[in-house]
């Protein structure tokens, strides 16, 4: 395999690990907005409906959600950094095919190399080890995320 097959390999399998991240940090949203819901009255049902439909759309939103509704601080979880970085490598390759802008290099290309993603000519250069760590990373934060949440879903 090549190196520009690797890495166009690479890009694919990193987007569908933050696909199903997100999908698992989502899938705790919904079930602690339900959960909430039963436990309340009309007025601060529409509340949560209304937190509940912003919450999805983006990782800020998400976090927004976690630590001002359900106090889940999701920033404070070790692999938090990690994630983010690997969520700025996302980014960067849905956005640009894995080419940098000015401003993205100049100003965060160094959240790269938390998860082992060089730069070459301003560009993400993915490889399996690079590919690697992001499965480590997603695999760590889910883990630390249930555990953050599992005392909130499991009292009736």
């Amino acid at each position: 395999m090549t190196g520009q097959e690797e890495n166009v390999l690479g890009m694919g399998t990193w987007m569908t690990l933050l696909g199903y991240t997100e999908f698992y940090a989502d899938g705790i949203l919904s079930a602690l907005f339900e959960k909430a819901s039963r436990e309340v009255d009309v007025g601060i049902q529409y509340l949560l409906k209304k937190e509940a439909n912003k919450a999805y759309n983006t990782w800020l939103a998400r976090k927004e959600a976690l630590a001002g509704v359900f106090g889940v601080r999701i920033t404070e979880l070790s692999s938090w950094a990690r994630l983010d970085a690997a969520i700025w490598v996302r980014n960067g390759i849905a956005h640009g095919s894995g080419g940098l802008t000015r401003m993205q290099k100049a100003q965060e290309a160094g959240k790269a190399i938390l998860v082992g993603v060089p730069l070459n000519e301003g560009r993400l250069v993915l490889s399996a080890m690079s590919v690697a760590t992001c499965a480590d990373v997603c695999c760590e934060f889910v883990e630390e995320l249930d555990l953050a949440t599992r005392k909130e879903l499991s009292q009736s």
